[in-house]
């Protein structure tokens, strides 16, 4: 989606949902491929679902540490 769209992306917020049975909601993080590309088009965050509930990141600190 992010390198599909129709307009610049940069500086938004990315939402990405995983359910579960009962629509639970599971973790699910951006892989590292997805990071990289996320970095490159200039997303300034990631709210993701985990198990149980969801985090927020900004993409700036997916490789520190």
């Amino acid at each position: 989606a992010v390198l599909n769209a129709r307009c610049d992306v940069s500086g938004s917020t990315l939402y990405v949902f995983r359910a579960g049975h009962k629509e639970r909601p599971l973790l699910a993080k951006p892989c590292k491929a997805c990071q990289a590309l996320l970095v490159k088009q200039g997303i300034k965050s990631v709210c993701y679902s985990i198990d149980g509930g969801y985090e927020k990141i900004l993409v700036s600190e997916f490789f520190k540490g």
